[in-house]
């Protein structure tokens, strides 16, 4: 489990919304069909992850670090 918040859409992929962590390490959320399998997430945050000050995800890899589950968001 990781904590982040929204950083920036991706400049050379705009379905690609990077995440950062305290440490500055990016991690990926997909608005595509490459994100159609992250678990927990709703339809409120699509509307609300602008403004989170706390995400926390559980996410694949360590290169390219995906999101793959939302824990929570406030």
């Amino acid at each position: 489990m990781k904590s982040i918040k929204f950083s920036l859409v991706n400049p050379n992929d705009e379905c690609d919304l990077i995440f950062i962590d305290n440490e500055k390490n990016k991690y990926h959320i997909f608005t595509d069909e490459r994100g159609r399998n992250i678990q927990n997430i709703d339809k409120d945050f699509w509307d609300k992850f602008f403004f989170c000050k706390l995400i926390k995800v559980e996410y694949q890899g360590e290169q390219k670090r995906i999101v793959t589950r939302i824990i929570s968001y406030k």
